[in-house]
């Protein structure tokens, strides 16, 4: 008659697999996956039988009862079927926590585009590595060029080594219309930034650098007007035959 196949090992091997050391040697393959959850047992378990049987191999991650995943391999060596076991609980949780990176990377980067402003950042050697959609509409028919020689560069080159922001005002020409944005450019500072030691230029140099731009061309309006209005009241008072005086 036929004999079940029985289970010999290392004791690492054992450990992951959740057996007891009773359990350990002459035991039956089958009791492998019982340590699984039911999904994952009842794949291992036709992915054991085909094996054993018709010496068929496998890859596979499965899951156990206690949250851990095992990544097992099975290959069949004249009689012997030969089974690897890794435990891949670190590398799936890692792999989870960097899908929920990309996914909240992704709202982050939505979220800047439809912001009503432009934003940008730029690596250490002050190149742009990226920006929203309003700063490619309204700055840049093409974000990765001419930036390095930039005046928006060169506030860029005053914030990191300054170590804080720095804002100026210049006119844009936007479609043939003249707008007047004011820049401000800020040094990005992590948490190694604030624990190393040194002067703060030590500190500075080579940091990322953030930037946004306001369109205040109806703010500068404004004044010009006011200055206008007070221009002219000036004016009347002066060409008056009267003598006046404002304390």
């Amino acid at each position: 008659p036929d004999v079940a196949p029985t289970l010999q090992g290392s004791t690492r091997g054992f450990e992951l697999l959740g057996l007891d050391e009773d359990q350990r040697q002459g035991v039956a393959v089958s009791v492998i996956s019982d340590q699984f959850r039911a999904d994952s047992c009842v794949a291992l378990a036709a992915d054991l039988a085909a094996l054993c049987d018709d010496s068929k191999p496998f890859d596979g991650a499965y899951c156990m009862e206690e949250s851990r995943t095992l990544s097992i391999s099975g290959r069949r060596d004249g009689a012997d079927c030969l089974i690897w076991v890794s435990d891949l609980t670190e590398s799936a949780q890692l792999s989870e926590s960097l899908d929920a990176k990309i996914g909240e990377t992704a709202t982050l980067r939505r979220m800047l585009d439809l912001l009503p402003l432009p934003v940008w950042w730029r690596d250490s050697e002050l190149r742009l590595e990226g920006c929203n959609a309003h700063y490619t509409a309204a700055l840049s028919d093409d974000p990765k060029s001419g930036v390095a020689g930039s005046r928006e560069a060169d506030l860029a080159r005053r914030a990191q080594l300054a170590g804080t922001a720095m804002s100026e005002s210049r006119p844009v020409i936007i479609d043939g219309e003249r707008r007047l944005y004011e820049f401000t450019e800020i040094p990005l500072k992590t948490n190694s930034d604030k624990e190393q030691s040194g002067s703060m230029a030590d500190e500075q140099v080579g940091a990322q650098v953030g930037g946004y731009a306001l369109d205040v061309t109806a703010l500068e309006n404004v004044q010009s007007e006011l200055a206008d209005h007070i221009a002219a009241h000036a004016d009347v008072l002066e060409s008056l035959g009267a003598a006046i005086a404002i304390f």
